[in-house]
């Protein structure tokens, strides 16, 4: 069986480099033995992987797959901090709605302590695209971490959209709204926390608060039967 994947890898391999030898200038088919290449184990081939990148991104300026996997490769493989944001940073300018990039330079910058950086990121590509759930992911949850409640509320509706199963969501929503004193929209979104994971202790416990702050004594023993 691995003698035959061998024997297609090979094969996929030979047609992709003979695209290369062909059209040396055509960024898509550097871009596919560049993929090929970094999918197979080994330092050397996601060396060689990279190269292949490069090109395909001195090529074609546009295209942020090309960076992104750069940006991987700076990150993961050669480790050059520096060079792996900008990567990531130019595959987000060309498209804002890249979660793996958008996830990628934030993880970055979270283990260099620049939390305002990464609120900067967020802010740019979700005002680019409404459709970056992602980056309205990320700024809600930063946003409840700054304890700013209204803007909170505003980035996790958003990111809901593009995630609308997330408990981790509706749990921060939640929290968010009781913070406001909003407390129907707290009970609501706590609900939809535990719904989607019934281990919700925080969900659990908040809402019996928000029910028991109410005077629903009655929903409290609901609650937590």
């Amino acid at each position: 069986m691995g003698d035959e994947k061998d024997s297609q890898d090979d094969s996929v391999f030979t047609q992709l480099s003979e695209a290369v030898a062909t059209n040396p200038d055509d960024p898509s088919a550097r871009f596919n033995l560049g993929l090929f290449l970094w999918d197979r184990t080994g330092e050397e081939s996601k060396q060689k992987a990279a190269e292949h990148f490069v090109i395909a991104a001195k090529l074609n300026p546009q295209d942020a797959n090309a960076f992104r996997y750069l940006g991987h490769y700076y990150s993961k493989v050669s480790i050059d901090t520096q060079r792996a944001l900008k990567c990531y940073q130019r595959a987000l300018a060309l498209s804002p709605q890249d979660s793996e990039s958008g996830e990628s330079l934030c993880d970055l910058l979270d283990k260099e302590g620049k939390e305002s950086l990464e609120v900067a990121v967020c802010r740019e590509a979700s005002g680019k695209s409404p459709r970056a759930f992602w980056a309205f992911r990320r700024l809600g949850f930063l946003q409840v971490h700054q304890k700013k409640w209204p803007e909170a509320v505003q980035s996790l509706q958003q990111a809901i959209r593009g995630y609308p199963t997330s408990a981790d969501l509706w749990e921060a929503l939640g929290l968010a709204y009781q913070r406001l004193s909003m407390f129907t929209a707290a009970i609501k979104s706590y609900g939809r926390a535990i719904e989607l994971e019934e281990s919700r202790v925080f969900s659990l416990v908040e809402s019996g608060y928000v029910f028991l702050m109410l005077g629903s004594h009655r929903k409290v023993i609901l609650t937590h039967m």
